[in-house]
Order: C-alpha cells, then structure tokens, then sequence
C-alpha cells in the first residue's frame, strides 16, 4: 500500500512540474502587450520648412479679361448672355445688344482652360490661354458668318 501512496506522490508531483511552469508560461504570454509605435508629431507652428517649386503659383483663381465685339445688326436684338465653365457653372450673366462691344473681368479657378458663351441661341466654345479672351456673336455656316442665327 505505501508503494501504491508513493506512486500517486510521484504522479502528481510530475503533473506539478509540468503544469506549473506550462501554466505560468501561458500567463505571461497572455500578459504580452503588443508595443504600438506612436507617429512623430509635425509641429504646426514651424512653417518655414516647408518647400515648394520657386514656380509654383499659390494661387487658385486667376482674372480674365473678356472683350465681347458686338455685331452690327439693323434691329435692336437684345438677349441674356452668359459664360460658363466647362462643368455648366455660371460664372457671368447679364442681358445685352448684339450692337454693343464691352469688355469685363472673370475670376476663374486656376485651371479652368475653356470658357462657353451662350447669347440666346448662339453658344460657342473658347479656349482661355493668358489673361485675355475675345468672343463675338458671329455663327459660321456654309455662306460665311451669320449675325441673325
């Protein structure tokens, strides 16, 4: 019988040595916090190092002259005429003589390079390259320019 005692001493003294470091290992693992690297923080009030192309333009509107030549005709045609953008912005409106030349200035978003121009059924496209644009209310057909479209 005390051989059968000693037997069960040993086995559970066995299962200690085992289970104990087994267990503690597992413990410290489980306590292993993963280290998460915090991102260098840019300081806000040290603008100075900020570089950028000697060229680049700061800007992101730019004014436009726009001379408008009006087109004689033998009636008093008056209509709305408008500019827009290439995406259906309006950036002019006002009412006018197809008689009348005049000339006023747009500020246009930097890199707007086409201008439309609508004066009641007429609508023509512009390309704006500088700081100047001509437009005029001649419609080409297949004698010529037509005034009276």
């Amino acid at each position: 019988m005390a051989q059968l005692l000693n037997y069960k001493w040993n086995k559970t003294n066995t299962m200690k040595k085992i289970f104990l470091p087994l267990a503690t290992f597992v413990i410290l693992l489980a306590s292993c916090k993963k280290e998460v690297a915090e991102p260098d923080l840019i300081d806000p009030t040290a603008p100075t190092e900020l570089k950028a192309n000697a060229t680049f333009n700061w800007q992101t509107t730019r004014n436009i002259t726009v001379t408008v030549t009006g087109t004689p005709v033998s009636t008093n045609i008056q209509r709305k005429f408008s500019v827009q953008l290439d995406n259906g912005s309006v950036v002019y409106a006002a009412n006018h003589n197809m008689n009348d030349s005049f000339v006023f200035t747009l500020s246009l978003p930097a890199h707007a390079t086409k201008l439309i121009y609508i004066y009641g059924s007429i609508s023509k496209e512009v390309v704006v390259s500088g700081s100047n644009v001509a437009m005029n209310y001649l419609v080409e057909t297949e004698n010529g320019y037509d005034p009276n479209n």
